[in-house]
Parts: C-alpha cells; structure tokens; sequence
C-alpha cells in the first residue's frame, strides 16, 4: 500500500507543501506541492530531485491523483523529461 503524508508548509510564493511518499512503512521519495490561484481544479507537484528516479512510477503517479482527488501538473526540469514517457504509457 502507497501512502501519501505531508510533512511541512514551505511559506513561497505558492505556499509549498512537502509530502512523503511510504510503501510497506519505508520512505521511498518526497516531493513538493502546491495550488495555482488561477488554475485551481489542478494540484501542481514539483519533484525533488534526490528521489525522482524512486517516484517515477505510474503506481505512484495514481496514489498521488487519488490523494488529491483532483488531476496533478507535475513541473520538471528539462533534464527530467523521460518521465514524460512513463505517463504516456
């Protein structure tokens, strides 16, 4: 089972918040979301780039929507774009 847990609130521009992603009770990788005021029916995740590799994963992409409850844009950078691949598949 894939958990999701947010652990702070990074005070920034979007009001960042920083979330866990745990399987079987072990840490597999964080990333950073946030709400756009103008597009507010997305959560936008941004990615940390220590643990993307871990993350890239269709399980986890579900697991992250299902959180929500709502479509998620994901910000990368350019040298992460082979994600793109897994989501397309």
């Amino acid at each position: 089972m894939i958990k999701i847990k947010k652990t702070i609130r990074l005070p920034k521009l979007f009001k960042y918040e920083k979330y866990k992603v745990i399987t079987d009770n072990k840490k597999v990788g964080c990333f950073l979301a946030y709400n756009n005021f103008f597009h507010q029916s997305n959560k936008y995740i941004k990615y940390n780039e220590k643990t993307f590799n871990k993350l890239n994963d269709r399980k986890y992409f579900e697991a992250i929507k299902n959180y929500f409850n709502r479509a998620f844009i994901l910000t990368i950078l350019s040298g992460f774009l082979r994600l793109l691949l897994v989501i397309i598949r």
